[in-house]
């Protein structure tokens, strides 16, 4: 395995905690999702573009790859968590 490859998503990981741990004090966390829900999804989209631009013939070393990746993962965060969120106030509250 390439080290490129081991490096580029643990730094991925890394940018994604660190979003996650501002995620609050910027209005991406919701109270019906929880803190932990935009990391999580900052951390799934990550890996699936990531993925996708490599099976598109980006490399990971390619500095494409990162950059669209870093600049969309907040959006994704913003995004997934409203639509979390829209589903949970759909569901019936149980009792």
């Amino acid at each position: 395995m390439d080290l490129n490859i081991i490096i580029s998503q643990v730094f991925l990981l890394v940018y994604a905690g660190l979003l996650g741990l501002v995620a609050p004090w910027i209005g991406f966390s919701n109270k019906s999702v929880g803190s932990l829900v935009p990391m999580a999804i900052a951390v799934i989209w990550s890996s699936v573009l990531s993925t996708l631009l490599v099976l598109l013939s980006v490399g990971y070393d390619n500095p494409l790859n990162l950059t669209a990746v870093m600049l969309s993962m907040p959006l994704a965060m913003w995004l997934g968590t409203k639509l979390v969120a829209a589903r949970f106030a759909k569901q019936p509250a149980h009792h």
